[in-house]
């Protein structure tokens, strides 16, 4: 596993067992965006990953598997990918290869406080990017609403929640890949030129606090 993450160039991120229980396995949200998109690469994954559910047979028997990313069984979603993951250490996390407003992107979500937070912080990272586009389109038109920056179309940024957070666990563990400590949500980042790199993903990074929480309800 060490040698493979090595491969793939992720350098913040260090395995002690195969099993994804052990708090010693970390990794940035960076190396989880370069993980999905070389999972991505495998149609197997990707189709094991996106079912909504699935049954096998032990010892003979069938046992049913649904699947924990309740956004696989949404219409209004186009996933390629989806993996989620939870240790007490690390919190409820979720990683994705999403089509969103006509771009392929990588989302990481970790430690999200609540079950079904990292669904809501996916959905609202869903409308964001949706009304950014359609501000976008709307500036291109000379319709763009006063006082409303367009969303740039290329690149996507970088946004994090939560500047030097350190999580633990298996699937989910980072610190922040966001080079502008400035950076304190999703709509403050997006207009912090540092917040920005030539990463083709979005990589978003949560915590589970008050304030995290209450930037989510702003949004």
């Amino acid at each position: 596993m060490n040698a493979k993450a090595t491969a793939l160039g992720m350098t913040d991120s260090h395995f002690v067992d195969a099993t994804g229980l052990s708090p010693g396995n970390v990794a940035s949200a960076r190396d989880l965006a370069k993980l999905v998109r070389a999972a991505h690469e495998y149609p197997l994954i990707r189709e094991y990953s996106t079912r909504e559910r699935h049954t096998v047979k032990v010892h003979g028997r069938p046992l049913a598997f649904r699947n924990t990313n309740g956004l696989v069984r949404s219409t209004q979603w186009e996933i390629g990918l989806s993996k989620t993951g939870y240790i007490s250490e690390a919190g409820r996390c979720l990683v994705m290869h999403v089509r969103l407003a006509s771009k392929d992107l990588i989302v990481v979500l970790l430690d999200s406080w609540g079950k079904q937070s990292r669904v809501g912080d996916a959905n609202r990272i869903k409308r964001w990017l949706e009304l950014q586009t359609a501000s976008a389109a709307r500036s291109e038109l000379g319709q763009a609403v006063e006082g409303e920056q367009p969303f740039a179309v290329g690149p996507a940024p970088v946004v994090c929640l939560n500047p030097g957070i350190r999580c633990q666990g298996a699937e989910a563990v980072g610190s922040n890949t966001c080079r502008n400590s400035r950076c304190g949500s999703i709509r403050r980042a997006r207009s912090e030129s540092g917040c920005s790199t030539d990463v083709h993903d979005l990589v978003v990074q949560a915590r589970s606090d008050a304030s995290r929480s209450a930037r989510a309800r702003a949004l």
